[in-house]
């Protein structure tokens, strides 16, 4: 058997990270002790730090060869089959796992995230999800994946919870800001498009290098802008029909004496058609978080579609406003065209998944 002094320096190792000198000294132990499972479970889990997957199963195997009633093993061989993608393996591994320690919400919760990759075992993936998280509620990981199943299965709300939760546990997880902040953008509503682009900001601030959220970032950014888009169209809309309304029912005569009315009935058109543009605009303004505004058409990966859409939002208000206060009514309509082609060229980028 391998000495304790060396199993337990090899133990400190991997703890510390140090997986290649871990993996070095337990291979020289192992060759003179091949028979330690504890040494070869310890060295499937620094070839899993190395990235060595391939070698950690075999080392994990060799472990269960000696203790076949490990529960620990078998979910440590369900991880590594996983990340080799070989997912039916890994769904066996840790049914068995579980078939052996049941009060391990561990277990659970990996083989849900297993079995949330097959569309068809999604179901199950849930229920396993669920009973983690009531196994161990106090662990940040049950309520992570019981949060991505939910979102899989388009329970966004419930997704949303999980993920709160999850970070009342692990606040400065970028991970986990990032998931909270997709299932906000998958309810759609704009308070939570808000909330999302604040999500994806902490994500990013909790985790500089966590590059995932930069994208999901610029997608947020980019649905508020359209959502004042939106708005903004039907300000262009209203121009268009109250700049009707006055040029073919009020602007018609020359009788002097209609004069003052007939800049009075303009004074109105324009001011009835100005409140839609001033609530896009303030509505934008609550929208926005304060402290994104600055650095907001920096955003993301392709910035350009956001100035892109935004100068577009700006068109429809200036052309919904300016339209009933000239004659000549054709401004309108090439002020919509214009609007339009802005639109089309800024498509949507792209917000990737769940990590």
């Amino acid at each position: 058997m391998v000495t304790e002094t060396g199993l337990a320096k090899a133990r400190l190792l991997v703890e510390a990270k140090r997986a290649d000198e871990a993996a070095e000294l337990l291979t020289t132990l192992l060759a003179a002790h091949p028979g330690d499972a504890d040494a070869w479970y310890l060295l499937a889990v620094a070839r899993v730090d190395l990235r060595d997957h391939e070698q950690a199963l075999r080392a994990v195997e060799a472990h269960l060869e000696l203790r076949a009633e490990h529960a620990a093993g078998w979910r440590l061989r369900g991880a590594v089959l996983k990340l080799l993608g070989r997912l039916p393996e890994a769904a066996q591994s840790l049914q068995r796992c579980v078939s052996l320690a049941p009060q391990d919400s561990g277990g659970y919760a990996q083989l849900a995230d297993v079995l949330r990759r097959d569309p068809r075992a999604l179901p199950t993936a849930r229920t396993m999800a669920e009973h983690a998280v009531r196994l161990g509620p106090q662990k940040s990981t049950n309520h992570l994946i019981h949060g991505v199943v939910a979102l899989e299965q388009g329970d966004a709300a419930i997704a949303v919870t999980a993920f709160q939760e999850a970070l009342r546990w692990n606040p400065q997880s970028a991970e986990l800001h990032r998931n909270l902040a997709l299932a906000r953008l998958r309810l759609g509503a704009a308070r939570q498009t808000v909330a999302a682009v604040t999500g994806f900001a902490d994500a990013v601030r909790a985790d500089p290098g966590f590059r995932l959220a930069v994208p999901n970032l610029a997608d947020a950014v980019y649905r508020l802008v359209t959502k004042g888009w939106l708005l903004a169209l039907g300000t262009l809309v209203c121009g268009m029909v109250t700049g009707t309304l006055v040029d073919r029912f009020v602007l018609t005569g020359s009788d002097p004496a209609y004069t003052a009315g007939h800049w009075a009935a303009i004074a109105v058109a324009v001011a009835v058609t100005a409140v839609p543009g001033v609530a896009v605009a303030v509505t934008l303004l609550r929208r926005i978080p304060g402290t994104l505004r600055p650095g907001i058409a920096r955003i993301g990966l392709r910035p350009w579609r956001t100035r892109v859409r935004s100068a577009g939002l700006a068109v429809a208000v200036a052309g919904g406003v300016v339209t009933p206060a000239v004659t000549f009514f054709p401004v309108a309509p090439f002020a919509g065209l214009a609007m339009g082609v802005l639109f089309l060229v800024a498509r949507r980028p792209r917000s990737g998944g769940l990590g």
